[in-house]
């Protein structure tokens, strides 16, 4: 009996819990790579440069936790790029943060 007690409370704290979390939804995190990728490019671009910036493709995978506060979060990613018609998928860690209530990209 005390084991399904324990287990019931565990079902009943374990949406609560997921609901405290404020870390950004996947969607969020991709955006923003993608918006830096095309910043990338943008700046290139209009600097003329011969550089030839990686494609990118896809991210995926995305997982983040809490860092030194309720609004830093320090993530992971598998992001695949195409440059020179080779593919290549990266884990690639970094950090996401609340600044304005907008969510931001950082290293």
């Amino acid at each position: 009996m005390n084991n399904l007690k324990k287990l019931l409370t565990l079902l009943l704290l374990t949406p609560l819990l997921a609901a405290c979390s404020n870390a950004p939804a996947d969607e969020v995190v991709e955006d923003l790579i993608k918006a830096q990728y095309e910043q990338a490019h943008g700046m290139l671009s209009a600097a003329h440069s011969q550089v030839v910036m990686p494609t990118l493709e896809n991210v995926s995978n995305v997982k983040c936790r809490s860092e030194d506060g309720e609004e830093r979060y320090r993530c992971i990613a598998d992001i695949t790029q195409t440059k020179d018609n080779e593919s290549e998928t990266k884990t690639v860690n970094f950090l996401v943060y609340k600044y304005n209530d907008e969510w931001a990209l950082g290293s």
